[in-house]
């Protein structure tokens, strides 16, 4: 028993949740006895000795002096880790400093990749949802439209059924018509047939008649 004293030790404070080292909590069924009692000791309040075995931390002991005379009860009140049952195998304290080094670790790496990532805002999914582009996409001006073949498909002319009289549509071929009702004209206005040089027939002139024809004519 007087060995116990040789381990690491340090003063807590016994509250309602138990006693707490190292980022663990420990409990035992005498926790109403210590509850913010005080020591009796000058200048150490409601700090009780905690010793501990960094082999064996499962299990800490909290020394009451006040009870060293009576050779019916033990001072040494044990106070066992409060998640022991959830772990199997045995552990130090070595190990515990491992684990919680690697989950700090993994905390920081998962912290920095959200970081990086650009996460879009619910008007951006929206968008996307319905096929519209994003801030973040490329943007084509009408220049570039107009200068690329697959920007603006040919088309062929509208032509309205007999006795339909000619639509917008009809009209402008080449637009398009999108939610609510716009519509859009195409930067390049339809290709029109090649001018050719050669005169039409009903472009050239009629050619004199000979007097004799006339004459017949007015006869």
């Amino acid at each position: 028993m007087r060995s116990r004293k040789l381990l690491l030790h340090a003063r807590r404070t016994v509250t309602r949740d138990g006693i707490k080292i190292g980022n663990r909590t420990y409990v035992s069924h005498r926790i109403r006895e210590f509850k913010n009692r005080r020591t009796g000791i000058r200048g150490q309040g409601r700090r009780w000795p905690v010793y501990c075995n960094p082999y064996e931390p499962g299990r800490v002991w909290l020394y009451d002096h006040t009870v060293e005379k009576d050779p019916a009860r033990s001072p040494w009140v044990p106070f066992d880790f409060k998640y022991q049952h959830l772990i199997r195998d045995a552990w130090t304290q070595y190990l515990w400093e491992k684990a919680a080094d690697l989950v700090s670790d993994l905390v920081s790496d998962l912290v920095g990749r959200e970081g990086s990532e650009e996460r879009p805002s619910p008007g951006c999914a929206a968008r996307s949802a319905h096929g519209c582009p994003s801030a973040s996409s490329p943007r084509t001006t009408p220049t570039e439209a107009a200068g690329s073949s697959s920007a603006w498909p040919s088309r062929p002319p509208h032509t309205p059924p007999a006795g339909q009289r000619p639509t917008e549509q009809h009209k402008h071929p080449g637009a398009s018509w999108t939610w609510p009702f716009t519509r859009t004209l195409p930067s390049t206005p339809p290709p029109r047939p090649a001018a050719s040089n050669e005169p039409c027939s009903t472009c050239l002139p009629t050619p004199p008649q000979p007097v004799s024809s006339r004459l017949s004519g007015t006869a």
